[in-house]
Parts: C-alpha cells; sequence; structure tokens
C-alpha cells in the first residue's frame, strides 16, 4: 500500500525530473532533418558559409545570424499601452540575438547539425517532412 508521504515523494521527484527536461526549440525537427544532406545540397540551400572551422576533427561549416528585436515597435502598437516621453527604466528597448548554426561534415556529408545562441533562423530541407 502507498502511503500519503510516500506517493508525495513520488510526484515531487516526477515534477522535478520534469523541470530539468526543458522543451525544444521548434527549430529542432528541421535542424535534425539536416543529417545525410550532401555539402551541395546545404550550400545550395543555405548559401556560403560565414566560415568553415574543425570541431571533432571534422570540417564543420558554420552560419552565423544576428536578430535585432525593436521592443519599442511593440509598444507603439499595443492600443492598450499609454504613450509616454520617459523611458522605461530596466527594460531594454532593442534585444540582439545571435545563432550560430554548426553543420558537420563527414565525407561531404552531414554526420551533425546543432547550434548555440537564440533567434535562430533555420532553413528547412527541401523534401523533408
Amino acid at each position: 500500500m502507498i502511503t500519503k508521504t510516500r506517493l508525495f515523494s513520488l510526484l515531487a521527484a516526477t515534477l522535478a525530473l520534469g523541470a530539468c527536461v526543458g522543451p525544444a526549440a521548434w527549430w529542432d525537427a528541421d535542424l535534425r532533418a539536416w543529417k545525410g544532406a550532401s555539402r551541395e545540397e546545404l550550400t545550395n540551400t543555405w548559401g556560403p558559409p560565414t566560415e568553415t572551422v574543425v570541431r571533432s576533427g571534422r570540417p564543420t561549416m558554420v552560419y552565423e545570424t544576428v536578430t535585432i528585436v525593436d521592443r519599442r515597435e511593440d509598444t507603439l502598437l499595443d492600443p492598450s499601452s499609454m504613450v509616454s516621453s520617459e523611458r522605461p527604466i530596466n527594460e531594454p528597448s532593442i534585444d540582439e540575438r545571435r545563432c550560430r548554426v554548426y553543420f558537420e561534415l563527414e565525407n561531404d556529408t552531414v554526420v551533425k547539425a546543432d547550434y548555440q545562441g537564440t533567434g535562430c533562423e533555420v532553413r528547412p530541407r527541401p523534401g523533408a517532412s
């Protein structure tokens, strides 16, 4: 028979473990779809890489994007907000998001794809679903 204390402990442990596993980024599936693509297919869709480096002993094509988010526009577009000439304290109005997408190659075929940063713009692989 399970006691209330044991049931509570089990529930608490389940919630704690669930909190450790964060949600995957929405573009993860699109990024994983590039595994097995040729270098030519990659450059036809993504264009030339920002740089090519060596990671894990393999050539890695790196694509970098910078996205500027201007939150002042959000304030101006919100009809319920009060217009003020004073800038909000401790609230940045412009946010810069940098992302680097890495494609590790072996024999000119993508064997690993990952990213670092935020604001990633992942292009879907043509023909992949």
